[in-house]
């Protein structure tokens, strides 16, 4: 019976299990009592917290993925008096398609300083500003 109270409680039900076992092996004080339990409803809360957080996590993962956009592909140009494509064309596709995804990283930044720029001369001097209360 006494390995059973060895065990680490996991949520809040095994921790009452071990609390009613404690009290059948040997007579607990009112203090420690009230201390396991509330222990065990602390530890059923960050459970529940746990598991809310994991939820918006798979959420969010969820809609990175859906926002995320598909890469582009470049289609090699044929010409039409040849019937199959030549290693030149498609070496050629291959390095516009490596020059236009360099051009549109190259923009990436400009438009995420633009876009904070904007922000910080909206919110202007009252967003820096913090107004302290005492109660």
């Amino acid at each position: 019976m006494q390995t059973r109270c060895l065990i680490t409680a996991l949520n809040e039900r095994q921790v009452r299990q071990v609390i009613q076992l404690l009290q059948k092996t040997q007579k607990l004080p009112r203090d420690t009592r009230i201390f396991l339990q509330k222990v065990s409803k602390h530890i059923g809360q960050l459970n529940t917290t746990q598991a809310l957080q994991e939820d918006h996590i798979s959420r969010l993962q969820f809609q990175v993925k859906t926002l995320e956009k598909p890469k582009i592909k470049k289609r090699i140009e044929k010409d039409p008096n040849t019937r199959f494509s030549n290693i030149k064309q498609i070496m050629k596709a291959i390095q516009e398609a490596k020059e236009e995804t360099e051009r549109i990283r190259a923009k990436e930044p400009e438009l995420m300083a633009k876009k904070a720029a904007d922000e910080a001369s909206k919110a202007g001097l009252n967003a820096l500003c913090f107004e302290w209360q005492a109660y």
